[in-house]
C-alpha cells in the first residue's frame, strides 16, 4: 500500500490519462532523453509534442466534413461514418 497522495494521485491519473508502452532499438532511449533535455522538456512531454506534431495534418483532414449542404440560409455538415469500422 502506497500513501494516501499517492493512490489519489494514480486514482486521478488512470481516470485523465491512456497508457501507451512504448519500445525504442536499444541506445535510442537515451538519444531521445538528450533530445528532450536540450528543450528542456521531460521525455514524457518531448514524445507527446512530437505525436501531436506529426497528427497536426492529420486532425485538419479528419475534422473537415464529408459533405456540405446549403439549405436557404442554412449550412448542414455530414460526416460519412462506416459502421464496418
Amino acid at each position: 500500500m502506497g500513501t494516501a497522495r499517492t493512490r489519489a494521485s494514480n486514482k486521478y491519473a488512470s481516470k485523465a490519462y491512456d497508457r501507451i508502452a512504448l519500445q525504442v532499438h536499444k541506445g535510442h532511449k537515451a538519444e531521445i532523453q538528450a533530445a528532450a533535455k536540450s528543450q528542456g522538456k521531460s521525455l514524457n512531454a518531448f514524445i507527446n509534442d512530437a505525436i501531436d506534431k506529426a497528427m497536426e495534418p492529420l486532425r485538419e483532414i479528419w475534422d473537415k466534413p464529408d459533405l456540405i449542404l446549403q439549405r436557404g440560409d442554412q449550412t448542414l455538415e455530414f460526416k460519412i461514418i462506416d459502421p464496418k469500422k
